[in-house]
């Protein structure tokens, strides 16, 4: 098969391995811009079914895949995602290495990482390095579909397994991360504690809402206001401070 060169221009920089990889076509409707995916994992199968369960709701467009050896920093210039799902088998430095790839990009789109297995270390270090996302490869179709959106308009998600090993040390004996908040508590209305302590208990924002019969915006409001006087970036520290407050009982919501 032979190439009309004139049409297939890449951006300088681009390695050779993506030369003939264009960004696709993404037709976007009246008032609602698609999110565009990045699908990374050693497994030709299993980005497959990834592209297949995101392709079942029209918000959501796989713009590459590929393998963990790729290029990211490329990718994410060439493809313009605004997220980027990053599978893997071992946790670990590899994992590391490969997230702060894409975080070293120019414009970082978010990260979320997807393991076979929940295992608090390895996560317990990149969230805290700014990965926006950290949930298991089993995770329903509809719940990825959901943390995709949560994580592209500036949320996090992390599945409560992980939450729950993160927050403990996973066993390892590591101090807890956010105590040194803990003085910050006094700050906070009685409705922001509510939604902190069910964020802890690893509950979405309708979940929250619900248990709480407040509107989702008000629940967002909250959140907002929680983060800022707690001196925090994203839910999923919160949600980390507040799995380890729950550890020393209701005199720890009191600031000393």
């Amino acid at each position: 098969m032979t190439t009309d060169r004139s049409t297939t221009r890449r951006p300088a920089g681009t390695p050779p391995a993506l030369a003939g990889r264009r960004p696709p076509v993404v037709r976007e409707t009246p008032g609602r811009r698609p999110i565009r995916v990045a699908l990374v994992d050693d497994r030709a199968d299993f980005r497959t079914g990834l592209r297949q369960a995101l392709g079942e709701r029209g918000d959501l467009v796989v713009v590459f895949e590929g393998k963990p050896d790729v290029d990211l920093i490329a990718c994410v210039h060439h493809f313009r995602p605004d997220v980027v799902l990053i599978g893997v088998e071992s946790p670990g430095s590899a994992l590391d290495h490969t997230a702060r790839l894409v975080q070293g990009s120019l414009k970082p789109p978010p990260v979320i990482v997807l393991t076979p297995a929940s295992d608090g270390r390895p996560a317990r270090g990149v969230l805290t390095a700014g990965i926006r996302g950290w949930l298991l490869k089993s995770t329903p179709p509809g719940q990825l579909r959901n943390a995709i959106r949560l994580v592209a308009s500036g949320g996090a998600a992390v599945s409560p397994s992980t939450l729950r090993d993160v927050a403990g040390g996973a066993g390892d004996r590591q101090p807890p991360l956010y105590w040194s908040r803990i003085p910050l508590l006094g700050a906070l209305t009685a409705r922001e504690k509510d939604v902190l302590r069910l964020l802890g208990r690893g509950l979405t924002d309708a979940e929250i809402s619900d248990r709480l019969r407040i509107t989702g915006s008000s629940v967002r409001t909250y959140m907002s206001r929680l983060l800022t006087k707690l001196q925090l970036d994203h839910r999923t520290q919160a949600a980390i401070f507040s799995y380890e407050l729950s550890h020393l009982g209701d005199a720890a919501w009191q600031p000393a």
